[in-house]
């Protein structure tokens, strides 16, 4: 028998939050085991995208570069 999630953090020393809801236990676990895979693809994707954000080349950043820049002229803030 599979033990709650709040046992398992008793055991392992960490306080659990008690959360009521109208689902089973087996039904939780259903979810959670699907939505699972959709939470690292997006955190993947989320990662891949801030790692290539500041490597971009090309007209189109240098517009968001000057763009970026004037608006810091306005803001007071200028370093470009």
């Amino acid at each position: 028998m599979a033990k709650s999630a709040a046992t398992q953090a008793k055991v392992q020393g960490k306080t659990a939050i008690e959360v009521t809801t109208d689902l089973s236990s087996e039904g939780v676990a259903e979810i959670s085991t699907a939505l699972r895979p959709l939470l690292a693809d997006v955190f993947a994707l989320y990662v891949k995208t801030k790692n290539f954000h500041w490597h971009m080349s090309g007209p189109t950043s240098e517009r968001q570069r000057r763009r970026k820049c004037h608006s810091e002229k306005h803001a007071g803030r200028a370093h470009c």
